[in-house]
């Protein structure tokens, strides 16, 4: 599997930091600003929703 823009380490694993700005820019972006609060939200509503369904 090929992948373009994204720099393997010898293990075939890509660096999640790298990944993030090539999808989303850089850190203290506006783009991957609006990623990370839309992320953390669902990390932090997620537990709770699973909670309900139990």
């Amino acid at each position: 599997m090929k992948t373009k823009g994204i720099k393997r380490s010898k293990n075939k694993i890509a660096d999640w930091n790298n990944h993030l700005d090539k999808k989303y820019g850089k850190v203290r972006t506006a783009d991957r600003t609006e990623f990370e609060a839309k992320d953390h939200a669902f990390v932090m509503i997620t537990p709770f929703k699973n909670n309900l369904m139990s």
